[in-house]
């Protein structure tokens, strides 16, 4: 099961890619649907919100992040909170996501082409 980040989503709008509702879990956060709200028309998107919780791990991770001397995009870091929450992998070609991985093991990032021959699109 996968997380759209933004940049999949713009890289799904432009190239056009046919996917059915049913062929795939694929999954996007509300921020990212803020993001780039064309999104919205992608049928085949299940939508996530963060929770409570959610917002506590990634105020963690930003504090952590800042005392390194590495602040990331609070967006970048709750999306991949809510990938880790979810047990999704992220597809995404930011490399910020790099970043939050050596903090979060539990994140598993993809790039877009990798996704692209997971799915045999």
């Amino acid at each position: 099961m996968w997380l759209l980040d933004t940049n999949a989503l713009i890289k799904f709008k432009k190239e056009k890619f046919k996917i059915e509702s049913s062929s795939y879990n694929l999954y996007t956060t509300i921020f990212n649907i803020i993001e780039f709200p064309p999104s919205l028309n992608f049928d085949f998107l299940v939508i996530l919100y963060p929770k409570l919780q959610t917002f506590e791990k990634a105020l963690n991770y930003s504090v952590y992040l800042r005392e390194k001397g590495t602040p990331l995009s609070i967006i970048d870091i709750l999306i991949a909170t809510i990938a880790v929450e979810n047990n999704l992998k992220i597809v995404t070609d930011d490399q910020d996501f790099d970043i939050l991985n050596l903090i979060e093991p539990k994140l598993y990032k993809i790039s877009f082409e990798q996704f692209l021959k997971e799915i045999k699109l």
